[in-house]
């Protein structure tokens, strides 16, 4: 068989050429999408508690959170650290788990361990949207820093009827001048 082939060049030659195209063809059917839908199987717990030592950390803050974190079904590892106030552990979900199920047993079995913190500890907060990306971008101008400061509250109006909108995580306002009262008083 591979004689014939050899000595019909010109069959091979066709045969090659009409594989190409046809997987050129397949290739521009294929379907395709601008933002793949992601699922992140990992989660940051932080917790800051101001003025604390890496070992009072480890011992008021991270081990307490951890002793509940691994209530949560369908974990695969828990990784933490413990600084200078400011406790942050890592955990992952099993491949085969529900993300989203996950996340929300996660965040109760949190809220249940705060009560076991110190007063003075920060609330923990979970963060399980490590893949927030940046689609828009929009620029508002003024003329004086006046005209900016007028505009501030139409900005804060759209930022909460955005906020609004389903697949909208988060809308930041940047650019807004600090005002600055000054009293010269005699």
């Amino acid at each position: 068989m591979i004689k014939y082939f050899v000595q019909k060049r010109k069959i091979t030659l066709l045969f090659f050429v009409m594989l190409i195209l046809f997987g050129l063809v397949q290739l521009g059917q294929m379907p395709k999408q601008l933002m793949p839908d992601i699922v992140i199987k990992t989660a940051i717990v932080t917790t800051t508690y101001a003025g604390a030592s890496p070992e009072l950390m480890e011992q008021t803050v991270t081990e307490v959170l951890e002793q509940k974190i691994k209530e949560v079904t369908n974990l695969k590892t828990i990784a933490s650290t413990s600084g200078n106030g400011i406790s942050s552990i890592t955990v992952q979900a099993e491949d085969n788990a529900d993300a989203k199920d996950t996340w929300n047993e996660l965040r109760r079995k949190v809220e249940d361990a705060q009560a076991e913190l110190p007063a003075d500890a920060d609330k923990p907060t979970v963060n399980d949207n490590l893949t927030q990306t940046f689609v828009q971008s929009f620029a508002i101008y003024g003329k004086t820093k006046e005209d900016i400061y007028a505009q501030s509250e139409l900005m804060n109006t759209w930022r909460d009827q955005l906020r609004s909108v389903p697949g909208i995580t988060n809308v930041d306002i940047k650019g807004i001048p600090d005002q600055q009262v000054r009293i010269d008083a005699n």
